[in-house]
């Protein structure tokens, strides 16, 4: 059995002194004892002794190097979510078997989690579940169960739901939450999450999809409403709707892989009464500055933007590098503020952006009607997943993450579904 087989989802902000918990079920042999009391502790990656640092290791270089790229080793795992000690240890607690030799889903507490101090990952996890007949008996290992499991920042906002419904698509789809978690490997806060899935997105711009150019910017994925399916195709290698992308299939993506991490992201578009022009900008998977495909300018610019979508709120933008040094219109050009995908206000992004014969008015605010760039509508759109309660067998013991504070309903990934709209 893999870790996939028994997958659950924990937002960190609901593990903040609240106690996670999870069910397991039993089936003793029939020389088994009828009560027992079981615990389950995590087989973990080999840790570095804590002393290596110590001067006196300094005595011998020999060691410090071992024990250097031991540390290294231990450090990749945590960082691959492999580490396999981020929800702790099950504590002990007293069974008792029915008639039939099996147990009902008994509730246990966990200990030892860091899921908070991880930030943002995915996690697979191993215990090993134990026994003893009474509290002096020494503990006897009897079978061992893996599950993987995603931490986000927050239970995942629009058009991720938490419906009662099974057949609901809704359900943050695991698939997502594979990619938008290893996105944002580390995040501890919402921004931070936002701008590695944008930076991640943007990235993918390296031979898996590109600024439509050639197809005159027609969305792919995103219209009418987003084809999550056909993108996650693409992310595996397949054909899916094909390479080509604009900005809102770019602002969708964004929105909704990092709102499935508990951001609360929009789709909005920026756009005037005519097409306005440009300065010279790199579209995603472009090595080239060029106006917009050399057409001169944009009819629209939509991007995933925070709050209510005004110019002194953030945007998170996969879509292309704008020039942000004091001359925008002329090489050499400088992205702006670092890597694509680091947050900025959409007031810096039309300074940037537009020629300097498009400017007029005020560009502090995106909703005075005077400004070439005015808010559009904002919404969002995504797909969901079936709600399904996954169950590990594993040996004598089935074992479940359930219900917490810290939990939240997944589901398996499905076809397209519909859009959400403010």
């Amino acid at each position: 059995m893999s870790h996939r087989d028994s997958m659950a989802a924990y937002a960190i902000a609901g593990t903040s002194g609240s106690t996670i918990t999870i069910q397991a079920s039993f089936t003793r042999a029939a020389d088994d004892p009828p009560n027992a009391e079981i615990r389950a502790l995590p087989i973990v990656a080999p840790q570095p002794p804590s002393w290596w640092l110590e001067p006196a290791v300094s005595a011998s270089p020999a060691a410090i190097s071992v024990l250097y790229a031991w540390y290294l080793r231990f450090l990749s795992a945590v960082a691959a979510g492999a580490a396999g000690d981020a929800l702790g240890a099950v504590k002990p607690g007293g069974v008792t078997f029915g008639m039939n030799g099996t147990s009902g889903f008994e509730t246990f507490e966990l200990e030892g989690s860091r899921i908070a101090e991880r930030g943002v990952g995915v996690h697979d996890v191993t215990w090993r579940w134990q026994y003893r007949p009474d509290a002096g008996a020494p503990w006897r290992d009897f079978a061992e169960s893996r599950h993987r499991f995603y931490a986000v920042l927050d239970v995942p906002k629009a058009p991720w739901v938490q419906a009662d419904a099974s057949t609901d698509t809704q359900l943050p789809w695991t698939d997502v939450l594979e990619y938008a978690c290893r996105w944002a490997t580390g995040a501890r806060t919402a921004d931070e999450a936002a701008t590695l899935v944008t930076i991640a997105v943007n990235a993918l711009g390296n031979g898996l999809i590109e600024y439509g150019c050639p197809i005159l910017a027609v969305s792919q994925y995103s219209m009418p409403f987003f084809n999550c399916t056909a993108f996650l195709e693409r992310l595996r290698g397949e054909i899916g709707n094909g390479p080509y992308v604009n900005c809102s299939d770019c602002a969708t993506i964004v929105a909704t892989f990092a709102n499935a991490l508990g951001c609360d992201l929009w789709q909005s578009k920026m756009a005037g009464l005519a097409p306005f022009a440009l300065n010279p900008i790199r579209a995603i998977g472009s090595p080239t500055w060029q106006i917009a495909c050399g057409w001169g300018g944009f009819n629209y610019h939509e991007v995933a933007w925070k709050g209510a979508c005004t110019a002194s709120e953030q945007i998170f933008d996969a879509c292309l590098y704008v020039d942000g040094d004091a001359n925008p219109a002329l090489a050499p050009h400088t992205p702006l503020l670092g890597p694509p995908g680091v947050a900025r206000r959409s007031s810096e992004l039309r300074a940037a952006a537009l020629d300097p014969a498009t400017k007029v008015g005020d560009l502090a605010s995106c909703a005075t009607s005077t400004l070439p760039w005015r808010r559009g509508t904002h919404s969002r759109s995504g797909a969901g997943g079936h709600a399904s309660t996954r169950t590990s067998s594993c040996g004598g013991s089935s074992c479940r993450l359930t219900s917490s504070p810290a939990s939240f309903r997944i589901g398996s990934s499905m076809s397209t579904a519909r859009p959400g709209h403010r």
